[in-house]
């Protein structure tokens, strides 16, 4: 069955990523290696990302599918650093990839980009999934668990738009490499199409989004990084790649990020008033075992 937007099944993971994370809690919560396993799963999850060349469609297109685990895409940057992020102690580097993990993965199980019009339980739909739960699920997960809170300040709210150009930057250098070697089109029209290779929004907003675009972005982008000085595109639109988006991801990173610190300050105390409500539900049974041991005394 061909799909596109996965229709029933598409719900269908949804409540699966919302079991799994449930269940995930309820087996880490007591235990006093739980970010030791989270870092294995984040892992496992960089395993899985290599391991996609074991299946179709990537397989049979080897090697040009190679591509596909390179840093191509905010999702798979944050899939390979996200396992050696989680053992360092920065929060500020922590700051950015839990935010950016959280907003990926969200995203990506909400509008799944690469799973559109492929079989609902096709190995690469399942694959796909899997690795996008865990970009949501650590830093939920961690934050639940008390191993981390988002920091709230001036240095840790400029620190996420600053971090995110730099990634866009890498995924930048990642698409010139790719084309040195031969992994994409050569011509640079094609190169620089804001379809083919654009999943990042690098090249300029996708095409489908140019309404959206026109109404809160496009007064932010100086004419002289959306000019074609050199027509190298065939329709005339261009977008000097990365630096377009500076002033926007200046704006509207800070209150992308106010919303999640939210969203995240929610779940803390969630899990604050959980471990007070067990707390004095042991206190209680403490007592009342006391109490019944020493009336039969």
């Amino acid at each position: 069955m061909q799909i596109q937007l996965l229709n029933g099944y598409y719900f269908l993971y949804i409540g699966i990523a919302i079991f799994l994370l449930v269940g995930l809690y309820v087996v880490l919560r007591h235990r006093t290696d739980a970010y030791l396993i989270l870092q294995i799963i984040a892992f496992l999850n960089l395993g899985i990302h290599f391991c996609k060349l074991l299946i179709e469609p990537y397989r049979s297109g080897l090697p040009d599918t190679l591509r596909k685990v390179t840093p191509e895409n905010i999702c798979a940057v944050s899939t390979l650093l996200l396992p050696f992020v989680l053992m360092l102690k920065d929060g500020k580097i922590k700051n950015y990839f839990f935010f950016i993990s959280f907003i990926g993965g969200c995203a990506a199980m909400f509008y799944p980009m690469e799973a559109l019009g492929k079989e609902a339980f096709a190995l690469d739909t399942i694959r796909f999934y899997i690795c996008h739960m865990i970009l949501f699920f650590i830093p939920v997960l961690a934050t639940l668990l008390g191993y981390f809170q988002f920091s709230y300040d001036w240095k840790a709210i400029l620190s996420v738009p600053i971090l995110f150009l730099v990634v866009e930057c890498i995924i930048l250098a990642n698409e010139y490499v790719l084309r040195w070697i031969g992994f994409v089109n050569p011509d640079w029209s094609i190169f620089y199409n804001r379809m083919d290779r654009n999943s990042s929004f690098i090249f300029g907003p996708l095409p489908a989004l140019d309404d959206i675009y026109q109404v809160i972005m496009d007064v932010m982008v100086p004419r002289c990084f959306k000019t074609d000085y050199f027509g190298i595109t065939k329709d005339g639109v261009f977008y000097f790649p990365v630096f377009w988006m500076t002033l926007p991801v200046f704006v509207y990173f800070p209150i992308l990020y106010t919303i999640v610190y939210g969203i995240f300050r929610l779940l803390s105390r969630l899990g604050d008033v959980k471990d007070s409500v067990l707390k004095k539900r042991e206190s209680k049974s403490k007592r009342m075992h006391f109490d019944s041991n020493h009336v039969e005394r």
